[in-house]
Order: C-alpha cells, then sequence, then structure tokens
C-alpha cells in the first residue's frame, strides 16, 4: 500500500518533482491494469496558454499558442475596454490510450485594453498553431515625430 501512496506523497510535497515519472517504468509497473487513463482524468480542465503582449507606435499585439486548434473554434470579442479570446481544444478519442500529458479542456482570457484603441479595426490572424491579435490605436493617439524648424530671426 505504501509503495503506491509514495508517488502521491512525493507530489503533494513536493510538486517540482511530479514530472519526473518515467512513463515507461508506469507501464511496466502494470498501469494497464489500473483504470483508464480518461476515467480518472476529469472531463474539462482549463488550462492557460502563455500570452505575449507587445505594443508598437501603431498597434498593440497579443499572441497566444493554440496548437491544435483551427479559426472556427475560436472566439474573439470586446466589449467595455475588454478584449476576451476563448476556445475549446477537445481530447480526441484514442483506443487503448495508457497515458496523456497533452493538455485538452476551454480556454478564455479578457484583457483590458487602453483607451486608445480603435475597436473596430481590430483583427486576427491564425497561422501555425498561433494566434497574432492586432489591436490597432487611433490615429490621433499614434506616435508622431515633429519637426523643429529655424526661426528666420522674424518674430
Amino acid at each position: 500500500m505504501f509503495e503506491t501512496l509514495q508517488p502521491q506523497l512525493v507530489r503533494m510535497l513536493n510538486p517540482g518533482l511530479a514530472w519526473r515519472v518515467d512513463p515507461f517504468e508506469v507501464l511496466r509497473r502494470g498501469m494497464a491494469t489500473e483504470a483508464p487513463v480518461r476515467e480518472r482524468m476529469p472531463q474539462e480542465r482549463l488550462f492557460r496558454p502563455p500570452v505575449t503582449v507587445w505594443e508598437d507606435d501603431a498597434a498593440y499585439h497579443i499572441e497566444l499558442d493554440v496548437p491544435g486548434v483551427s479559426e472556427g473554434d475560436i472566439s474573439l470579442s470586446y466589449e467595455s475596454g475588454v478584449l476576451t479570446i476563448g476556445f475549446e481544444r477537445k481530447m480526441p478519442e484514442v483506443p487503448g490510450l495508457r497515458m496523456n500529458e497533452r493538455v485538452f479542456g476551454r480556454f478564455e482570457r479578457a484583457l483590458q485594453l487602453p483607451e486608445d484603441i480603435d475597436a473596430d479595426r481590430i483583427d486576427a490572424e491564425l497561422a501555425n498553431g498561433v494566434l497574432h491579435v492586432t489591436v490597432p490605436k487611433h490615429a490621433s493617439a499614434q506616435s508622431i515625430r515633429v519637426k523643429v524648424r529655424r526661426s528666420n530671426g522674424n518674430a
């Protein structure tokens, strides 16, 4: 009994060690006789892919990794200064599944945007599993360079 509790105790007391599990060792110890993985896992897990946000003179840019998600499964909305990005990545049916470390589930992220944006021109593009959202700034909010002229001496 202690042998089956030991890995759980290690993970509880030191979560940083949980990743050190050798999946092939788990199989060798008889994982096949345990309940199927799908039954032990919650059906839906909330996950948060990494988000990168940066700004240039013309726009704010937001990128997040969405591997395995098609553009039809992504929702993007803007209301009252908040940009909401959502999608769901569903776990496929895999007969004979013994182990799964890939992440599936629902994702929603709400980002408060500055007031200087042009909401009518927000654009999103999905390429190679990365969603890139461009949030343009109002023309009046963009920085401009002002040239300083030399006075001709007449004031």
